[in-house]
């Protein structure tokens, strides 16, 4: 991972949506588990842990519709980089319901370069 130019990271849930949601405990467990999909907070550490964050664009996905929302993740991401004075990670959270954009290595060679 830490050759990569690009990362996409899940971002399926905000915990407290998930414990409000109308899902079944069973399925509220199962989200949550160690084998289930990924909080914005569990996003956030493996950006932090990332070896080398300053030279990866993190795409954030698969969020879910009930559980999330753009505005979460965003909030989680910013407030987590700033109480940890992260200022070299470089993140996009991604469309729910249509194609993402095309990335090329190329492209984003030239945009680290700055």
């Amino acid at each position: 991972m830490s050759d990569a130019h690009l990362s996409i990271i899940e971002c399926n849930h905000d915990p407290q949506l998930l414990a409000k949601s109308p899902y079944r405990r069973f399925l509220k467990e199962r989200i949550a588990s160690k084998s289930g999909h990924l909080s914005n907070e569990q996003a956030f550490k493996l950006i932090y842990d990332h070896p080398n964050r300053k030279n990866t664009l993190f795409w954030l996905a698969h969020l879910s519709q009930v559980n999330n929302s753009p505005e979460l993740v965003a909030i989680t991401m910013n407030v987590n980089l700033k109480l940890n004075n992260i200022k070299d990670a470089k993140f996009k959270i991604l469309p729910r319901h249509r194609t993402s954009e095309h990335w090329s290595i190329l492209e984003d060679k030239q945009q680290l370069l700055f």
